[in-house]
């Protein structure tokens, strides 16, 4: 029976024929380095042993990376022998066909535990689409990330002020923050990263670093990282002397 799933990626509802592909929406909902999506995209033609075939994937992906992936979408272990040998040739020659224009072929797995591992995460990413954020907030974020050394969620949390989870997450469904959807449950310990493309924005305008008065310390209005791991002493922190000027800025790498 086929099932409608509400997409803002595609901007309508998404028919899906199966229940692994509804939960395959979800993923690519909650999954921030997706910048674009189109479900049963056009379909890809080869040849076999002199037959013209043609098959229609389940999903367009485009990342923040730049890559494009073609998807299907299938359910493993309830498929026969005869439909996984004829599921494992057809990805194999597409996947060798569509490599030469630079896309890439996946076969997803929707009985795997690395799928429902990633379905439970994209599940509490999707829950707060009611909740709403405070204005600034993904400036906020991306300072948090970028300039003191956020890479988790329970470190954003506790560099940022009365930051709430299901604002963080509205980021995610917003493309303006990309959480780990791999672990299973979006936890404190979650990895974060900040897209592509806001990192290069923010390249372009945003101090790694600012010097102030005669002393070496490295502030943006706070210490070090706030990962244990990850903190230094602030005298170290910068590698600016003493003998430059009341503000300098550094470009991010």
């Amino acid at each position: 029976m086929t099932r409608l799933f509400p997409s803002s990626l595609m901007g309508c509802l998404v028919p899906c024929e199966s229940q692994g592909e509804l939960e395959h929406w979800m993923t690519l909902e909650a999954d921030g380095s997706v910048v674009a999506a189109r479900a049963q995209p056009d379909a890809v033609s080869w040849s076999d042993e002199g037959t013209e075939r043609r098959h229609t994937p389940d999903a367009e992906v485009r990342f923040d990376d730049g890559r494009v992936v073609l998807r299907e979408v299938k359910p493993w272990s309830d498929l026969s022998s005869a439909a996984r040998a004829a599921v494992d040739h057809r990805t194999a020659v597409l996947q060798a066909s569509l490599a030469c224009e630079g896309i890439t072929y996946e076969l997803v797995n929707s009985k795997s535990p690395a799928f429902g591992r990633r379905v439970a995460s994209a599940k509490q990413v999707l829950a707060a689409r009611r909740a709403t954020i405070r204005p600034g907030l993904d400036l906020l974020v991306r300072e948090a990330v970028l300039l003191r050394g956020g890479s988790t969620l329970g470190c954003i949390e506790r560099l940022i002020p009365h930051a709430r989870r299901e604002e963080l997450l509205v980021l995610v469904l917003r493309r303006k923050l990309i959480v780990d959807l791999e672990q299973g449950s979006i936890c404190p310990r979650t990895s974060v990263r900040i897209p592509n493309a806001l990192r290069k924005e923010t390249n372009q305008w945003l101090p790694c670093c600012v010097c102030v008065g005669t002393t070496t310390s490295c502030v943006t209005g706070y210490d070090t990282a706030c990962c244990p791991e990850q903190r230094t002493a602030k005298s170290t922190s910068c590698a600016l002397t003493t003998s430059q000027p009341l503000r300098s800025k550094k470009r991010l790498l």
